[in-house]
């Protein structure tokens, strides 16, 4: 069910231009699927943990 909804999600993002394959990518970050609470539904996330533990930290005033 949940990589159904996991393929699902990413040929939306494919279609919509907001995702493409890269074979040559250097960092690759693994998606989650969690599924929301109290529905019947699931929700993709990324884990992007280790790519922040070996990024420089920048300081951003809003």
């Amino acid at each position: 069910m949940s990589l159904m909804f996991m393929r699902k999600s990413v040929e939306v993002l494919v279609w919509a231009g907001l995702c493409y394959s890269n074979p040559h990518g250097k960092w690759c970050s693994p998606p989650l699927i969690v599924r929301k609470p109290d529905v019947n539904d699931f929700r993709m996330t990324v884990d992007v943990r280790a790519v922040s533990a070996v990024s420089a930290q920048t300081e951003r005033i809003l």
